[in-house]
This record gives structure tokens, sequence and C-alpha cells, in this order.
């Protein structure tokens, strides 16, 4: 039938948006923290995204972008031996206390007490 044809094809728009969304964040998340720059390259409202992403994920935009964030964080602290001002500066972060404070926040750990375990 003609509804469940045009369900498909929405679905199928839903699903691409959330596909070039994990594909921008993790190519930009290192570099781009805001809801905004997101929804503008999708060419959506931030408004929309939110709801789109949290509807089909269960996690908010702000929470993909913190998972990748913290992701990359974790990696450069347990495989290079950047200083944590070289992974704050490298995670676009305006100074490495408040790297430190965003990494404790989302990790409950220093970036240095993540470093030594």
């Amino acid at each position: 039938s003609t509804l469940s044809q045009g369900s498909g094809i929405v679905r199928k728009r839903v699903d691409e948006i959330i596909d070039n969304f994990y594909a921008l964040i993790s190519q930009r998340a290192r570099s781009e923290r805001r809801v905004y720059f997101y929804a503008d390259k999708l060419n959506l409202s931030s408004q929309y995204l939110t709801t789109l992403v949290k509807n089909q994920t269960g996690k908010s935009v702000n929470q993909w972008i913190e998972h990748v964030v913290i992701m990359h964080a974790k990696s450069l602290l347990s495989s290079t031996s950047l200083s944590i001002k070289e992974i704050s500066q490298e995670l676009n972060f305006i100074d490495s206390s408040s790297f430190c404070r965003y990494f404790k926040r989302c990790t409950k750990l220093s970036p240095s007490s993540f470093r030594c375990k």
C-alpha cells in the first residue's frame, strides 16, 4: 500500500540521518562539541536532530558527542605519552583544567588516575 511505502521512505531517511550523524561525530567530535554544528552539517534544526537521535538511539546528541570525546581521550591517555595539556589541546579544550573537569565528570576519574590504572 502507499501508506507503508511512505513509512518505508521515512524509515530509510531516519536511518540515513543517524548514520550520517555517527559518521560526523566520529570525524569531528575531537574538535566540535556543539549540537548546532552537527544539525547544521546535516541541514536539520538542532531541535529536530536532538529529538530524532534521542528517539532512535536512547542517547542524546550531547551524550553521543561526550562518548566519542571520552573514547578519544582514553585512547590518547592509554596509548600515547602525550601530556594532559597536549591531550586537552588535541581534543580542543580551552585549557587542561576544563579537559580534566570534563573527563572527571564523564568517567568519575581524573585523566591522570585513568592513565595510572
